[in-house]
Order: structure tokens, then sequence, then C-alpha cells
């Protein structure tokens, strides 16, 4: 199976932590494994992935961490029906969604009197 390149760019953007909230929202198992470095996922029983499951690094400094990442993507679009870079894109939309500044009152300031 080989993953396409604007994937894998698409990987790059998503944290861990915007893996899990997605995926535990929906019902996902995440687990360690034994030696803590890579989490194991697996779909929901409802979702009729039985068996299926990816392997994932903790963390970005792995160099595998785009591929692994693309590889979830495109098991769980294919369990919700759907392309995998739409999956990343609201994974992501999570982190950007945390970082977006708050609105002011008006693109005036008031001045304290």
């Amino acid at each position: 199976m080989s993953i396409q390149p604007d994937l894998i760019r698409l990987a790059q953007e998503v944290d861990l932590r915007d893996i899990k909230e997605y995926l535990t929202s929906r019902e996902w198992k995440i687990e360690p494994t034994s030696r803590g470095k890579l989490l194991r996922i697996e779909p929901p029983p409802t979702a009729g992935g039985e068996g299926v499951f990816a392997v994932i690094p903790t963390s970005r400094d792995f160099d595998d961490y785009p591929i692994r990442v693309s590889e979830l993507a495109r098991l769980v679009g294919d369990i919700e029906n759907r392309p995998g870079a739409d999956v990343l894109r609201d994974m992501a939309r999570r982190s950007r969604a945390d970082t977006t500044p708050a609105p002011q009152d008006g693109p005036f300031q008031r001045s304290a009197e």
C-alpha cells in the first residue's frame, strides 16, 4: 500500500493529541504498546473492522511519524467511508481551533478614561 505524498504532508501537521481526541470521540481504542513508544489503535467493534488495527509512534520525533499517521488516516477513512485526507484535515482543525485568538470587541479599542 503506497501512501500519497499529499497525505504525508497533511499528516505532518497533525498532533498526537488531536489524533487521540478525534479517535476517542468516535470510540476507537487507543493503547500504548509494552515499550511505550508506540500506540496501537483499533476501531470500535460496531465499525466492522474486527482484527484491524494501526500502530503509530507516540512522538513526532520518530522519522516515520507522518507515514504511520497517513496509514492511520487511510484506515479511519475506509471505516468512515471518506478520504483519509479529509480525516487528517478534521484532526488538524482541532489544533487550529485551539490556537485561534479570541475575537476582539471590534476594530477600535476603547480608551480608558
